[in-house]
């Protein structure tokens, strides 16, 4: 397959897609014309009147990130369809947080005017502290988040390219910052639209092709139990009961936790929007973490394990060998929309955080500034328009720093950030919008212990009783959040 027909069909997408981004933004600003609108608020969570269809495929592309299009199906080629069934404990998450989350953290939204989840917690507890503390956590691990993104469109180019892994590096990112500088909450969710139906797409054509080039799926079981049988088992010396317990706390309930998730049920205070949502995000969440990770699977029946020098070139040399090549370079698209909606969202929030949540925050709380004229206002927003895309930038160099010298599996650094950001904004968010009586002592604690024992299980490897670390992380900060309220109730009282 020779470089430029590779190129040509994914360069094409991104000159649309960009071109959609400034149709939207255009759009956008028109409607704004003349209204007092916060740039800041707008640049977050937009006019919070997302469609369902907007809603859900923002939220279900934004969630299917490279780990489901590369690090997850990496995985099952090794260790098989147990995997497979760990990664369907994901398909109902989407259903679990607009169901739990939805109604009360709109109406909590709204009442308060919050625009990003540490502006939830900030009207919740009243807290500063814990609202600095949860945002440094967020952009360190969105930071970790957005470096995993990278990685895996620059192991993608590298494996069908056949290119040097820093020059694949490079080339992306380029185009990812040119792509999001332009962009708001609003005009990267519509754009989302597309980028999941691409996803949803490519991930149905790489199944059949899969299939098709092995001769069908009992020809495919029959070489896999030949070569690998342990494969079909769905507990082995790796998967344990104790793991998909693990995960499905770390990729069902613990997105409860997700500020990434939980900021997209703010995104529309239609009930039945919502619903609508639930239903679509559902469908294609299921479509595409099945047919991924059977195909990862499926490899199995494609390549020897010698041919595969990393997880993460799975699926791109599957791609390389069982479809055409002109068809090869037009499914590679879905992927890179994988990881081009996920790195929108995660950018739009680390930069939310960074500029709404510290730096505005702080700078208000402690330098006052009196009512500004209309001149005025229209000056302050250019600043802090003008800082958030040089926040941006900065975000998108840190991550490419920490890029150059990647680890050898995208799927564990990815759930390493998940549970950091679990650990932090879980029990503070949930004990927050459903047990009026938890204060901000508890809940700062909950975050100190919550990420404190992840760190610490996380950096020495230690196991307890072969769960993952998330497990007794969150275990730990809720007896700490319950401990801690009960102490300063009896010390309120006296």
């Amino acid at each position: 397959m020779s470089h430029l027909m590779v190129v040509a069909p994914i360069f094409i997408y991104f000159i649309a897609l960009l071109s959609f981004n400034l149709f939207i933004k255009y759009r956008d600003l028109k409607s704004l014309k003349g209204k007092k609108v916060s740039f800041i608020q707008n640049y977050s969570v937009s006019d919070r009147r997302m469609t369902a269809l907007a809603l859900a495929m923002g939220a279900a592309s934004t969630y299917a990130s490279a780990s489901s299009f590369i690090g997850g199906p990496g995985t099952a080629f090794y260790y098989g369809l147990g995997w497979v069934v760990i990664a369907l404990i994901q398909v109902p998450t989407m259903w679990f947080v607009f169901t739990v989350l939805g109604d009360r953290i709109n109406k909590f939204a709204t009442k308060y005017n919050c625009s990003t989840v540490n502006e939830v917690l900030l009207a919740r507890y009243k807290s500063p502290f814990l609202v600095n503390l949860t945002s440094l956590i967020l952009v360190v691990c969105f930071i970790a988040s957005i470096v995993v993104q990278f990685i895996g469109a620059a192991r993608l180019l590298q494996g069908t390219l056949d290119i040097d892994y820093k020059v694949a590096l490079f080339s992306f990112v380029i185009v990812i910052a040119i792509y999001t500088f332009f962009g708001n909450f609003k005009t990267l969710s519509y754009s989302d639209i597309l980028q999941g139906s691409i996803m949803f797409l490519g991930a149905i054509l790489l199944i059949y092709f899969t299939l098709d080039y092995i001769g069908g799926l009992e020809k495919a079981t029959e070489v896999i139990k030949t070569n690998n049988p342990e494969l079909f088992d769905p507990f082995n010396a790796i998967i344990t009961p104790q793991l998909y317990f693990s995960f499905w706390i770390l990729v069902c309930f613990g997105i409860l936790g997700l500020p990434q998730t939980v900021i997209r049920t703010m995104a529309s205070q239609s009930k039945k929007e919502r619903f609508k949502a639930i239903i679509i995000a559902t469908i294609v969440l299921f479509v595409i973490l099945t047919a991924m990770h059977l195909a990862g699977f499926l490899a199995n029946g494609v390549f020897a394990r010698d041919e595969i020098s990393s997880p993460d070139l799975v699926i791109p040399k599957l791609i390389t060998k069982v479809m055409d090549p002109l068809l090869a370079s037009i499914f590679l698209i879905a992927p890179m929309a994988a990881i081009l909606s996920t790195i929108d969202s995660m950018l739009i929030q680390c930069t939310s955080t960074l500029v709404n949540d510290i730096y505005l925050t702080n700078k208000n709380r402690y330098f006052p500034t009196p009512e500004l004229t209309e001149s005025e206002y229209v000056k302050s927003q250019r600043k802090v328009r003008y800082i958030v895309r040089s926040t941006t930038l900065i975000i998108i160099i840190l991550a490419v720093i920490f890029s150059i010298n990647p680890p050898n599996i995208l799927i564990w650094l990815n759930l390493l950030s998940f549970g950091g950001l679990q650990a932090t904004f879980l029990w503070p968010i949930l004990l927050g919008l459903f047990v009026k009586s938890i204060n901000k002592y508890a809940a700062i604690t909950s975050v100190v212990v919550g990420m404190g024992s992840y760190a610490i299980l996380t950096f020495t490897k230690f196991n307890i009783l072969g769960f993952h670390q998330i497990v007794p992380a969150l275990l730990f900060s809720l007896i700490a959040v319950f401990i801690v309220q009960i102490l300063t109730i009896k010390l309120q009282k006296n």
